[in-house]
């Protein structure tokens, strides 16, 4: 055996002793891992201006491919389609993946590596159709997008493209990284080497207390030879806090936090609830610890752009005014593929900007957001800010939306106010010359570093002036109707749902599915419902509309037991609420991150749903109708009610 290859050898097992660490790091967030880590790196010799006479070059591609209308990935394919090249093809189950595809069965997973000494020498990778024909993989995100399109300096990286076809294989490239493999016997090769093969790994190292010095060393290969632009700025985000130059098309930006959240006053303020456990079912009551909320006071912004439905920037400047939306998290949902923070310098961030609109905005109120398309982002976070308008605010002032809200969002609005409404495209950035904002009056981390009860602020009261508006808080006598929700999603599906429904069906419960319905049908529904029955998601928006005494049986995984958002959101109406919770379809420890184990779609068993729904039926029966009347409070369920 060579020198080099003993030498590659002792590379594969250090870089996979020195990553593995975050690896675990991602699903436990057992920071002490990342310690674990940066010893390996620690001895290495941190030297990286020798790595680029190398001429060996990896490519890496990871993503999946549905087994419908018979695609396949052949190593004898793309070993035809790229002489020159060393393949390898691993094939492994995606069970994160969701594709709705009944005739496809599960995804397969595939990730290929490949080595070329070669260089300028393009990799092509594409699918086989049954009649042979070639077909493209489409990317799942921007970055690998842009890697796709773009290519890398200094190096040309393609995707296979053919004729379209009437059954296009169904399918995503997930992760493509190209870069010099960088491994010689010379130690001082390898932290190059690392860096080029996992700059999500590093950057998550370096942007902490165990691997800052690090950082410095890891902007310089990139800087050498900036295998992927946007990388190279995020390390140069993290090494200079935004002073040196960038290479992609991010730019920096200050972040600026307005007051953004105050502590309750004394005796005031919503408490978070607290979960008790029996068997497989979670009962939600009030605990001791009152949550802050967010400020209620508005900002008037001149000159400002509005991208991506709620980033908002004036000048070189950042407004954050939405603690969940800070850059520095380590991920934000609806932001996070253009707007990158740092933990090391929290007052920066990298913005990808969105081409400007024709059009500008004279004057506006923002109620669009980053999560907007989602029905619970809108009906709980953004919609609610039309009842905190300023006396201020002229009735000729429009409120601004984004072209992604549901339409039954834009009737939701419409019921609540004749103020006019303008639409923008949510992938430009708008000029608007005078901006009013207010922080979403109920926030939740999206992070899973942070428990859930510690990341969630509210203030209750413009959710109940919208059911005041609504006619909610009537103190009418409690509905009676049973329901069981049926749930259309590609995340945390109940996989055994249909079994679960025809139980319900028999115990008396209607089954119905609310995503077509209007805003007024589940205005109706809602309301009229003493029980409601189903697996949790966007619809825990609509317990909002639910009548004080009335019953939640929210079905979820055992991961998202301690989930508190849907039960903080029952108990501000006075709803009883109670999580029956599964197993997930995939372990922890097969997972790439925590974020996608909660995600995994779940079952629960129809013994235990049973025999719980049975409980809660009987339970319904103690307290008749009449008994709970408009004089008992609706901080009180029924049970506490007969107490």
């Amino acid at each position: 055996m060579t020198s080099v290859k003993r030498a590659i050898r002792r590379f594969t097992s250090l870089e996979k002793a020195a990553l593995a660490p975050i690896h675990e790091f991602w699903r436990t967030h057992n920071y002490a891992l990342l310690g674990e880590s940066a010893s390996f790196l620690r001895a290495l010799d941190h030297r990286v201006d020798t790595h680029v006479a190398s001429p060996i070059h990896d490519v890496i591609i990871a993503g999946w491919l549905s087994g419908h209308s018979g695609y396949k990935l052949s190593i004898r394919t793309l070993r035809r389609m790229n002489p020159g090249y060393h393949i390898v093809l691993k094939r492994e189950d995606r069970k994160d993946v969701v594709t709705g595809d009944s005739a496809g069965g599960q995804p397969l997973g595939f990730r290929i590596e490949a080595h070329s000494e070669d260089a300028l020498n393009p990799f092509v990778l594409g699918v086989v159709a049954p009649d042979a024909r070639i077909f493209s993989l489409p990317a799942s995100n921007v970055d690998v997008a842009e890697r796709m399109s773009n290519g890398y300096p200094g190096l040309r990286v393609t995707v296979h493209n053919a004729t379209e076809t009437a059954t296009p294989p169904f399918g995503y490239v997930d992760y493509l990284m190209k870069s010099p493999r960088g491994v010689t016997s010379e130690r001082s090769t390898w932290l190059a080497a690392i860096v080029h093969h996992a700059p999500k790994e590093m950057l998550e190292l370096v942007d902490s207390d165990y691997g800052q010095f690090l950082a410095a060393d890891a902007l310089k290969v990139l800087s050498i030879y900036p295998s992927d632009a946007s990388w190279a700025d995020r390390f140069n985000l993290v090494a200079l806090g935004g002073q040196g130059e960038f290479v992609s098309d991010l730019v920096p930006v200050t972040v600026e936090r307005p007051n953004r959240t105050a502590a309750p006053s004394a005796g005031t303020g919503t408490r978070v609830p607290e979960f008790v456990r029996r068997s497989k079912t979670l009962h939600s009551v009030p605990g001791a610890r009152t949550m802050a909320s967010p400020s209620e006071d508005w900002l008037h912004l001149k000159d400002a752009l509005v991208q991506d439905g709620g980033t908002v920037t004036v000048g070189d400047s950042l407004i954050n005014f939405e603690t969940s939306a800070d850059p520095s998290l380590d991920f934000v949902a609806g932001q996070w593929e253009t707007v990158f923070g740092s933990r090391t310098h929290p007052d920066v961030a990298l913005l990808r900007r969105r081409p400007l609109a024709d059009e500008f905005v004279p004057e506006g109120i923002l109620l669009s957001g980053r999560n907007d398309s989602n029905w619970y982002h809108w009906l709980i976070e953004y919609l609610p800010r039309v009842m905190q308008l300023e006396g201020t605010l002229g009735p000729d002032v429009p409120f601004i939306v984004s072209s992604r809200t549901p339409p039954s969002g834009l009737d939701a609005l419409r019921s609540l106010t004749d103020r006019s409404i303008v639409v923008l495209d949510p992938s430009l950035a708008y000029p608007v010359e005078l901006l009013h904002v207010v922080a979403p009056p109920v926030q939740i981390l999206d992070t899973t570093r942070v428990p859930w009860s510690e990341g969630l602020c509210m203030n209750p009261a413009p959710l109940l002036a919208i059911r005041d508006k609504l006619g909610l808080n009537s103190g009418a006598a409690l509905p009676s109707r049973h329901v069981f929700l049926r749930r259309q999603s590609s995340h945390r599906g109940l996989l055994n749902e249909a079994v679960l429904a025809k139980i319900a069906a028999r115990h008396g419960l209607e089954v119905l599915d609310p995503g077509a319905m209007s805003w007024s049908e589940q205005v109706a529904l809602f309301s009229s419902a003493s029980l409601l029955v189903g697996a949790s998601g966007a619809v825990m928006a609509n317990y909002l509309l639910m009548s004080p005494g009335s019953r939640i049986l929210a079905l979820t995984s055992d991961g998202l037991g301690d989930f508190v958002l849907p039960a903080a959101i029952a108990s501000i109406v006075g709803v009883d609420f109670t999580y029956l919770t599964g197993p997930g379809s995939t372990k922890l420890s097969k997972s790439d991150n925590r974020n996608n184990w909660l995600h995994s779609d779940f079952s629960i068993s129809p013994g235990e749903f049973e025999s719980t729904l049975r409980r809660t039926l009987r339970s319904l029966l103690e307290v008749p109708d009449h008994e709970v009347s408009a004089s008992t409070p609706s901080s009180l369920t029924r049970r506490q009610a007969v107490r």
